[in-house]
C-alpha cells in the first residue's frame, strides 16, 4: 500500500518541474518503516545506504 503511494509521489513531476516528494521524504518513509531499503532503491534508483552515507 505505502509503496505505490510513495512511488507515485516521488515520480510525479509538478507544474514547476520538481517532484511532488523530494528524496528526503522517501528517506523518512524508510526510517518510519513504511517501505524497505530495497523498495527505496526501486523507487529512486539510488542505493539507500550509499545515499545516507553521502549526506
Amino acid at each position: 500500500m505505502w509503496f505505490d503511494r510513495i512511488d507515485r509521489f516521488y515520480n510525479t513531476v509538478n507544474n514547476q518541474g520538481g517532484r511532488l516528494w523530494e528524496i528526503d521524504r522517501v528517506v523518512r518513509a524508510v526510517e518510519c518503516n513504511n517501505i524497505t531499503e530495497a523498495e527505496f532503491e526501486e523507487i529512486t534508483g539510488i542505493n539507500y545506504q550509499e545515499h545516507i552515507n553521502a549526506v
